[in-house]
Order: C-alpha cells, then sequence, then structure tokens
C-alpha cells in the first residue's frame, strides 16, 4: 500500500492510499464496508479484511469523516478518508 495523496485546504483533508493489487470488482466496491459482506472472489480484498472494513468506516464516521473506496479489476485499489478540517466543522456547528 502506497500513501497517494494527501490534500489540505481551508475545509477538508483527504488522504488516499493505494495498492497496486487485484483490485476489487464494482459489486464487492459497493458491498465492501458492509458488515457480514463476505465476496465470492477468495483473492478478494472484501474476503480478506472482512469486518476491519465496516469497522474503519465506523470509527470515520463518528469522527464525522468518510471513507470511500475506488477500484478496478487487474488494476489495484484506492482508500479514500475525508475529514472536514476542524474550524469548518466549529463553521458549521455554530450555523445550527
Amino acid at each position: 500500500m502506497t500513501l497517494t495523496a494527501m490534500h489540505l485546504n481551508d475545509d477538508e483533508m483527504k488522504i488516499s492510499v493505494r495498492d497496486q493489487g487485484i483490485g476489487m470488482s464494482p459489486e464487492d466496491c459497493n458491498k465492501v464496508f458492509d458488515k457480514y459482506y463476505r465476496s465470492s472472489n477468495p483473492w478478494s480484498v472484501a474476503q480478506r479484511t472482512r469486518p476491519w472494513l465496516y469497522v474503519a468506516r465506523q470509527i470515520v464516521e463518528l469522527h464525522h469523516g468518510k471513507l470511500s473506496v475506488a477500484s478496478e479489476l487487474g488494476k489495484g485499489t484506492e482508500f479514500t478518508i475525508q475529514f472536514g478540517v476542524q474550524p469548518a466543522r466549529l463553521k458549521e456547528a455554530t450555523k445550527a
């Protein structure tokens, strides 16, 4: 796995990591964060990490972030975590 991008601006921080592995099918990408999802492909990330991606997404969301995945079979997978930076969250909280 390689850190491929780290982006910070006034409103958002984004961190992406990518591998050069076998990738995942669109079906796996849509379900990889489901608590009990198990891919039919024995080599899939979804098969190997079962509940851990679900737990990771829960932790990120508890911190007001977003965890997403993009993948292409034969080309690898990229996971991205996005967080609103603190000043943006404070501004949003004061609007309510």
